[in-house]
């Protein structure tokens, strides 16, 4: 019975094992991070702003917020139901022209 407990106890944790194995998960998190930190500086570089500009509004106007969006919303909606209303040329010579949707509707339903 003491042979069996001894057998057991006598397998302790091999330190050096477990050192190693820490230090490839700190060498990996390490690796991640830095290649985080380089495709942020890729993609900032793409977007064109500067690396460690602050992304305000007032740094990039394309991301400020309007004071009356539902202005530009009514517009942009009265524009677009204007246009699938209407009857245009978009290139005469490739023909392709705009259509009412109404007229486009008759014409599939009648095929």
């Amino acid at each position: 019975m003491a042979d069996s407990r001894e057998s057991v106890e006598s397998r302790d944790i091999d330190a050096r094992r477990v050192l190693a194995v820490a230090g490839a998960l700190v060498l990996a998190i390490l690796v991640a991070v830095a290649g985080c930190r380089e495709l942020l500086l890729a993609w900032q570089a793409w977007d064109g702003a500067a690396p460690n500009a602050p992304r305000t509004a007032a740094a990039d106007p394309r991301h400020a917020a309007e004071s009356a969006p539902q202005i530009d919303r009514r517009a942009y909606d009265a524009e677009k139901r204007r246009l699938i209303g209407e009857w245009q040329w978009i290139d005469r010579q490739a023909g392709i022209a705009r259509i009412p949707v109404d007229a486009a509707m008759d014409a599939l339903a009648a095929r």
